[in-house]
């Protein structure tokens, strides 16, 4: 892909609409080419100014008690209610609620945008690119479709096996993607060199059924979805940054 052609992506590369290969070429062309290099340093400028906006403001006591008086008079024709200060604590539990999933820590992407790209994958035939419990056929593919070589553990749990590997693009970023089946669940596990862009400071995180964690193995950062329960895939996580380490 020249220069002229990514001129034609840029915009969309850094919304993450492009396909997987799509997006790991452009990629591929921003590493190398100066001009693109400068347009993409002034636009992760932007997107940092931006996040530094604080989204989520606490109510002031002062709008809290016009909201109380307000529910009390105009609505029930009262001064005072003994629900009215639960009504208040309740719309700012939602305002609140809303911001959660939008920012998930410093770091690469929302807890929303992982979730959105496991589900991206089951929307297609098949959730992998390469299908294989092998991670000498897994690796060797997403090495020779990413611009750097992940690790790709095989799981020796009960019930757990590869099933085989994806490029993927999250957030702006080429990562590889590995998928585990562990018993009934599914779980994608994205990775990418942690020298790009660190992962999201650890958590759990639960968005539509789906618990999103974050970790670190070696010099890869790693974002992992199931809709395992937090116990089940914090010990996952553990046992694979554990085998990854070993790979």
């Amino acid at each position: 892909m020249n220069h002229d052609d990514v001129l034609n992506y840029r915009e969309a590369w850094l919304d993450n609409e492009l396909d997987a290969p799509t997006g790991v070429r452009v990629a591929a062309h921003l590493e190398h080419c100066a001009e693109c290099g400068s347009w993409l340093a002034t636009r992760h400028l932007l997107q940092t100014s931006l996040r530094a906006v604080p989204l989520i403001h606490a109510m002031p006591a002062a709008l809290i008690d016009k909201t109380e008086a307000l529910v009390a008079t105009r609505w029930l024709g009262i001064y005072r209610v003994p629900w009215a200060p639960a009504l208040a604590a309740t719309v700012l539990a939602c305002v609140i609620g809303i911001g959660i999933g939008r920012e998930w820590g410093p770091g690469l992407g929302t807890a929303q945008e992982w979730v959105n790209a496991r589900v991206r994958s089951t929307l297609t035939a098949r959730s992998v690119d390469i299908e294989s419990s092998s991670h000498h056929t897994v690796k060797p593919w997403l090495s020779s479709h990413l611009p750097f070589s992940p690790p790709v553990p095989e799981m020796s749990g009960p019930e757990e096996q590869l099933v085989g590997g994806r490029a993927d693009f999250v957030a702006g970023t080429p990562m590889a993607t590995l998928v585990y089946q562990h018993g009934h669940h599914q779980v994608d596990v994205f990775l990418w060199p942690g020298g790009k862009q660190a992962a999201p400071r650890p958590q759990s995180t639960l968005i539509d059924g789906f618990r999103v964690v974050s970790g670190n193995s070696g010099e890869f950062s790693t974002v992992m979805v199931s809709d395992m329960n937090a116990a089940e895939l914090s010990d996952f996580m553990n046992r694979w940054i554990a085998a990854a380490a070993a790979n």
